[in-house]
């Protein structure tokens, strides 16, 4: 996947990545919820905390140093929010690929007639 000029190569469905990624979600989700809010028309530390909090988040899913790699010292919160939804949506799409597979292998339930004409005993 590549995050702005950044390439990285993440696989969702490897169990360390999926946990760092579960870690991480729930991490931010928590933390945004007491995100502060602009006053007497300050913004740079809302622009701070918000970045600070996505920048946390893409270390901890993409590998420590991963947000210096892809903001080079810079806080920008609406790149910020960019890479975020860049990593979001990777995770949707590799999950809905093995979503789709694991439905393509599933057995099909057969109806009454099918289990009818199916033999009572396996012979063996």
């Amino acid at each position: 996947m590549k995050i702005f000029d950044v390439e990285f190569d993440i696989d969702f469905m490897d169990l360390e990545t999926a946990e760092a990624y579960d870690e991480a979600l729930a991490a931010y989700q928590e933390k945004a919820a007491r995100l502060p809010k602009a006053q007497n028309g300050r913004y740079a530390p809302v622009i701070r905390a918000g970045c600070n909090l996505i920048f946390d988040f893409l270390d901890t899913v993409l590998g420590e140093g991963a947000s210096g790699e892809i903001f080079r010292g810079r806080c920008n919160l609406d790149k910020a929010l960019d890479a975020f939804g860049a990593v979001t949506d990777e995770f949707e799409r590799q999950t809905g690929q093995i979503a789709a597979k694991v439905k393509a292998r599933k057995p099909q339930p057969q109806n009454r007639q099918q289990r009818r004409f199916e033999p009572k005993h396996p012979k063996e």
